[in-house]
């Protein structure tokens, strides 16, 4: 692994089957990025090389964490070291009940992860996931209308089988410590619409309907 560069560890070719096989891969990925960040510090701190800073994306969390709980203590201390090294990071996953683990000792740590993040970005979110929010930071009801708000399905005109995007679609609410959430929305370019449109079997089978 280059050192000196951006890095993507892409693992889709692992069949979504092997969730075992899936989320050892992607935490030995984790813990080679984070290798890799170490090494170039050490090589910093001995003026070898020009000092950086980096930022490690943990994509997916839920797949860890569901193949084995026992990983989130493999997790939890990738996470523990990163002040030192000058990295931040990002993980990223989609609901809070994939951090309530069998043992409350398992889900405490896991809920860790948020509790210990000063920057929270959340997206919608269903009703029944705001008491499991306000067990790591506080939300208010107005707060919790608009996310769960997001949350909603998107609808179809059956007259002109025009559809509407749900609307939540590149909406999120930044939250930091106590303070009240910020929205805000986000757009896609076309060529990132096109590398990312996982409704393309659907959207195939309405046009045929259309015509």
């Amino acid at each position: 692994m280059k050192i000196d560069t951006s890095v993507d560890f892409d693992i889709s070719l692992i069949d979504e089957s092997q969730l075992t096989l899936r989320a050892a891969v992607q935490t030995v990925c984790w813990s080679y990025g984070q290798a890799g960040i170490s090494a170039a510090k050490t090589l910093a701190d001995a003026g070898l090389m020009e000092e950086r800073h980096h930022l490690m994306i943990m994509d997916e969390l839920w797949q860890s964490l569901r193949a084995s709980e026992l990983l989130v203590h493999q997790i939890d201390s990738i996470t523990r070291l990163n002040r030192t090294k000058g990295l931040g990071q990002l993980m990223i996953t989609h609901s809070m009940k994939d951090l309530q683990l069998s043992t409350d000792e398992l889900t405490k740590i896991a809920t860790g992860f948020v509790e210990r993040s000063s920057v929270k970005i959340l997206g919608g979110l269903a009703q029944n996931e705001m008491d499991l929010l306000e067990t790591v930071f506080p939300v208010s009801e107005r707060e919790k209308a608009m996310l769960v708000g997001w949350s909603a399905e998107g609808s179809m005109n059956p007259n002109t089988n025009q559809v509407s995007p749900p609307p939540g679609r590149g909406r999120f609410m930044l939250k930091t410590g106590s303070e009240p959430g910020v929205p805000f929305r986000v757009n896609l370019t076309a060529g990132e619409l096109r590398a990312h449109n996982t409704n393309q079997a659907w959207a195939a089978a309405q046009a045929k309907v259309n015509r």
